[in-house]
């Protein structure tokens, strides 16, 4: 069993000027490094023991500045460009109504279009099997070390984590919710604290594929009340919890997504720059 928080990158200019980016390599912006920031301050206790990252600037920069953040020792940032957002082809760069347009011009009604010059939906997840593949091989291992020696301790964990009854959060930027909750209370189970845990950085689009597919492929629970309707605001948090079978997830449990409770210091002002 593993633990996988998914952070999606901090805002950057295209962001907030309703560009496509794609895989057009762009920086964050100062709100999206004050973002970086609080998120790292929301988690500079929480010890990763992987952590990845896209290879795209936006998320390396998100990555880079939890990792300063953080209390326990992180891990370096591994970068890996099958963690690159989707691409938007020759729609990057441009706002979003000319791609709504292209789409309606040519009766196209699916998210896996053949967008001129970009990526469909099943290309993106030929890529992200392939970096799956090779996680779940490396939480396996890490697992079996970890445990190799207590099994009446892996045997433990593993069943003080099988409850559904933990707390959960769906909190994000267009929620109606006022109170803040710590990392700690966003819906991991508890007992889980010594299971491996991984840190992804990535993209929003890449989240939202990444989250059907683990629905189509694996045993999937999502906590009550979670929607995938709504997108990840900039640095959201996502939670999963893997439970595995000879290297391979028996089940998913989603636990939290989209939360933002770190940019509660924002003020309003900040958030609409």
């Amino acid at each position: 069993m593993f633990k996988l928080t998914y952070i999606r990158h901090g805002e950057t200019d295209y962001n907030a000027n309703g560009l496509f980016q794609g895989q057009s390599d762009i920086p964050l912006n100062d709100l999206g490094k004050k973002q970086a920031d609080l998120a790292g301050l929301y988690m500079k206790d929480i010890k990763f023991d992987k952590i990845y990252s896209s290879d795209l600037s936006r998320c390396v920069q998100t990555t880079d500045m939890i990792i300063k953040r953080n209390a326990q020792s992180p891990p370096e940032m591994v970068t890996d460009s099958r963690l690159r957002e989707k691409s938007f082809g020759d729609f990057e760069g441009k706002p979003f109504h000319e791609f709504h347009d292209w789409r309606r011009q040519n009766r196209k009604k699916h998210s896996d279009d053949n967008i001129p010059g970009g990526e469909t939906e099943e290309q993106v997840i030929t890529r992200l099997e392939s970096f799956l593949d090779h996680l779940f091989s490396e939480m396996s291992t890490m697992t079996l070390s970890r445990y190799s020696d207590s099994p009446d301790r892996s045997a433990n964990s593993e069943a003080s984590t099988g409850s559904s009854n933990s707390k959960f959060s769906t909190r994000s930027s267009d929620s109606a919710a006022e109170d803040s909750l710590s990392f700690l209370d966003l819906g991991y189970p508890e007992g889980s604290e010594e299971a491996p845990h991984v840190l992804i950085s990535s993209h929003g689009m890449f989240l939202r594929i990444m989250i059907r597919l683990i629905h189509h492929k694996y045993r999937c629970t999502m906590s009550e009340g979670l929607s995938v309707k709504h997108k990840s605001p900039n640095t959201g948090l996502s939670g999963f919890v893997f439970r595995m079978v000879s290297g391979r997830p028996r089940t998913v449990d989603v636990k939290f997504l989209f939360t933002d409770y770190h940019l509660s210091d924002l003020t309003d002002d900040e958030e609409n720059v």
